[in-house]
C-alpha cells in the first residue's frame, strides 16, 4: 500500500503477461511485507520483489518488462 515502485512493478508485471504469447497464463499475489517481520528481513530493502514458487527464485527491483519476461518464460520451463 502506498508503494509507486510496486505500483510500478504491477504495471509492468502485467505488460509483460500480456505481451507473452496466447495461452500463457500467470497469476499473481500481491503480499504486503509490512505485516511480516519475516518479509520484511528478506525483502526490505528489495521491492518490489517477484518470487516464483516454481523456481525458488525472486526477481528484484529494479527490473524492467523485458526482465520480468525473461523470468517468466523461464519458470514455463523450470520443471515442475
Amino acid at each position: 500500500s502506498h508503494c509507486h515502485l510496486c505500483e510500478q512493478a504491477m504495471t509492468l508485471l502485467d505488460a509483460a503477461i500480456a505481451s507473452l504469447p496466447a495461452p500463457t497464463q500467470f497469476e499473481y499475489e500481491i503480499i504486503d511485507i509490512i505485516h511480516n517481520d519475516d518479509h520484511m528481513a528478506l525483502y526490505g530493502l528489495l521491492i518490489p520483489v517477484i518470487y516464483n514458487p516454481s523456481t525458488l527464485k525472486t526477481l528484484n527491483w529494479p527490473f524492467s518488462q523485458e526482465t520480468i519476461v525473461d523470468f517468466l518464460q523461464a519458470s514455463e520451463e523450470a520443471p515442475q
